[in-house]
């Protein structure tokens, strides 16, 4: 059954949003014609975690990441917004992964513990940017007890920045699952945007048990309305349909795309872009420190190539052949701070030859 219920929130001037979705959804999904970008939001996803180690689940597989991520691209765009989505933040929490101490494999979780999980993160996993739309992935959703594995649901502020999704593991496994994901996740930004539930079995994303995807001209007016005090509207920021990227190489005629190097200096365009380099002059990308503790690697970050869905992937190798990513066992490479501005990693000492790499994951929309 599909869910949606409102409550108030006297700490805030908004109110919650709970939805719940089946695992059967439509194999595709129905929206009006795309608008001009006008306006990106963007999306900083915060996956919880038990300290044992139980991670929420997220998207799935890198394909079925990208198309449910693009789903929910096609939903916005017929009101003109763009959907950045940043690279997902750890959040090591037993209380915000499933309400723990307390156990609600049967009982439903107090809905209040939505209040209590955005309020207790620190920053990070909460994005710096207050504009940033904070998206936290669960194993058992306020409001809900503990859900089967293939299904979704979310619980979120409207017209305000907080929102709660769990998506079961098996969701993204088969096309309705995902379709039924992108839905979740477009309702639940539509809520924080300020868009409020219609009533039941309508032609519209904010329908229970709706039967479209669409949004009308009116919903367009009501995310852009900008009320007193912090609301929806400050999550919406002026956008293109282009990539950051591709705005930043067409304002320096640069050719030959993310993987082209005018300078010949060895670093790719993006990776120039990704580290605020010239792509016009030959250059170097950070020099390693070295000190008693290990060699240091310090990356400074350009948010909007983090926007553009780029982040930076450290690896260590012995050989020059096998590579470990920062952080997995045996690499002997960890990381020392990552703040929203940098990432620091360390070789640790004891390995007479090791190496450091830095790998970059093009979006389809940038390969």
């Amino acid at each position: 059954m599909f869910a949606h219920r409102y409550f108030p929130l006297p700490v805030f001037p908004a109110f919650l949003c709970l939805t719940g979705y089946p695992c059967s959804a439509r194999a595709d999904l129905t929206v009006n014609a795309a608008q001009t970008i006008m306006h990106v939001v963007r999306i900083q996803p915060i996956l919880t975690r038990k300290t044992e180690g139980t991670t929420a689940g997220f998207l799935g597989t890198a394909e079925q990441e990208a198309y449910i991520k693009g789903q929910v691209s096609r939903v916005w765009a017929q009101v003109g917004v763009r959907v950045a989505w940043l690279p997902p933040a750890i959040y090591i929490s037993n209380f915000a992964y499933d309400g723990s101490p307390a156990d609600y494999s049967i009982a439903s979780r107090p809905t209040t513990h939505l209040k209590q999980m955005v309020d207790a993160a620190t920053t990070p996993p909460k994005n710096a940017d207050t504009k940033v739309l904070n998206l936290f992935f669960v194993g058992i959703l306020p409001g809900f007890p503990r859900l089967p594995d293939d299904a979704v649901a979310g619980y979120s502020y409207v017209d305000a920045n907080g929102s709660s999704v769990y998506v079961g593991v098996d969701l993204p496994e088969f096309i309705g699952g995902q379709d039924g994901a992108a839905t979740a996740l477009a309702h639940e930004i539509g809520a924080n945007l300020g868009l409020t539930e219609l009533a039941a079995g309508g032609d519209n994303l904010m329908s229970q048990g709706g039967s479209s995807q669409r949004l009308t001209a009116a919903q367009k007016t009501t995310i852009l309305n900008n009320k007193a005090g912090a609301d929806g509207f400050e999550m919406l920021q002026p956008g293109t349909a282009n990539s950051n990227f591709e705005e930043w190489a067409a304002s320096l005629s640069l050719t030959g795309g993310a993987s082209g190097d005018p300078d010949r200096d060895g670093i790719v365009n993006v990776l120039e872009y990704m580290l605020s380099l010239d792509p016009k002059k030959p250059g170097l990308l950070p020099e390693p420190v070295a000190g008693v503790n290990g060699l240091t690697w310090t990356l400074t970050k350009h948010q909007k190539a983090l926007d553009d869905g780029l982040h930076y992937k450290v690896q260590a190798s012995t050989d020059l052949q096998t590579w470990l990513a920062a952080d997995a066992e045996d690499s002997g490479c960890v990381t020392v701070e990552e703040t929203a501005n940098s990432v620091t990693v360390r070789l640790l000492p004891g390995v007479k030859r090791r190496f450091m790499s830095l790998r970059v994951e093009l979006p389809d929309s940038l390969e």
